[in-house]
């Protein structure tokens, strides 16, 4: 963002053989458009807010990961091979920050293993495949700064450029002191931040009236108000953390539903399944509905004991499955790790989501009355939904 085109375009050297390199904002942004009104999506982080942030907005991490963000990258590709646009430079920029986050985001040993994601290791040598990258990321840098762009022609800003590279080879002398002065078994490198003590005065100035510069008083008050608030939740392995007040508030709330409110809605609803029968899915929406199987497939298993029931439902080799089709996007993201859906679940998963779209679709004062539970339930408890159906 920031730059002099319309499309917000960065003008960049390949990292592996220097050739220059395009990408642009606008690419998300027509992956954003093309699946905007759909129900599922294959990047379902990108919104409009992520794509257009204010200045302000623009320091929100949390936006900025939904942007670089695995799916959004997989879904740009699919988009770019669908639609016949170039779309690997944006690709290969977005691939670039997200492993760079990655890396230098790792505040746990077993992050790695659980995740299935090398770049989530804790740093072991200084050999380390890491580490490699992020000199390689150092020199490209470099290149990038060699080109002598214009401000705002395709080019990070100076400041930008400054703090990235600082902080790459920072981390890189740090992590080669660390082992060959102190000589530690490893490294997590997301230890060296100040998160904690940033989220910290957050909480002072929001609760000093969101006065940026707080007293020594405002400080001690806070305090005590936090440690208050910290009393009245109820932390619970499972659940998180639970607020006593709003526990109370719910265990009054009797929601009783007769017979005859029951059967009226479901009254309603069966006109609404004459009107699937006509439904299509588009393929935008078909590859991340086979993911979503997979999801719920995960959940049936863990119900069920019969190991013949299992295999209806997931299938232990994925190569049985179309990967140039339907399930491209599945294989694209699963780094191992996913459960692969059989036909006949994916089948199972698509007419619920076809039922459960048209009303959604078709009128919302009928989701005024039906949307709003049923809908719920099925996102909810999409497991138990789809053991009834079979």
């Amino acid at each position: 963002m920031g730059q002099s085109d319309a499309d917000n375009t960065f003008v960049f050297p390949d990292i592996a053989d220097g050739s220059i390199c395009k990408a642009s904002l606008s690419h998300l942004r027509q992956l954003y458009a093309s699946e905007k009104d759909n129900c599922i999506k294959m990047a379902p982080g990108l919104s409009y807010k992520a794509l257009n942030p204010s200045n302000l907005e623009r320091q929100n991490v949390k936006l900025v990961l939904k942007v670089f963000d695995e799916k959004t990258i997989t879904a740009l590709g699919i988009f770019g091979n669908v639609t016949g646009t170039d779309t690997s430079g944006t690709s290969k920029f977005l691939t670039l920050i997200l492993r760079l986050w990655k890396v230098l985001n790792v505040k746990s040993t077993d992050k790695g293993r659980r995740k299935r994601d090398g770049d989530m290791n804790p740093i072991r040598g200084v050999s380390d495949e890491n580490v490699v990258f992020l000199d390689e990321l150092y020199n490209w840098l470099v290149k990038w700064e060699g080109m002598q762009q214009k401000v705002r022609h395709g080019r990070l800003s100076n400041e930008t450029l400054f703090a990235l590279k600082h902080t790459v080879s920072t981390f890189t002398e740090l992590i080669k002191y660390l082992f060959e002065e102190l000589n530690v078994k490893y490294v997590l490198t997301g230890k060296f931040q100040t998160d904690c003590l940033e989220f910290r005065f957050s909480q002072y100035r929001q609760l000093s009236g969101a006065n940026y510069h707080v007293s020594v008083q405002e400080i001690k008050e806070s305090e005590k108000k936090l440690k208050i608030i910290s009393m009245l939740h109820v932390l619970s392995a499972s659940r998180g953390k639970i607020s006593i007040q709003d526990f109370l508030l719910k265990s009054d709330e009797v929601t009783d539903t007769g017979t005859s409110d029951v059967s009226a809605v479901v009254t309603q609803f069966l006109p609404a399944l004459d009107l699937c029968d006509d439904s299509e899915l588009s393929q935008s929406e078909t590859q991340p509905l086979v993911f979503v199987a997979g999801y719920v497939g995960q959940k049936v298993v863990n119900k069920l004991s019969c190991d013949l029931c299992k295999r209806e439902v997931i299938t232990e080799n994925d190569m049985q499955c179309d990967l140039t089709d339907n399930y491209q996007y599945l294989s694209a993201i699963s780094r191992g790790g996913l459960k692969w859906p059989t036909d006949f679940l994916v089948e199972v998963v698509t007419q619920v989501f076809i039922v459960f779209r048209g009303p959604w679709l078709l009128t919302t004062a009928f989701f005024g009355n039906l949307g709003g539970y049923v809908f719920e339930n099925f996102r909810y408890t999409a497991s138990n939904i789809t053991v009834a159906w079979w």
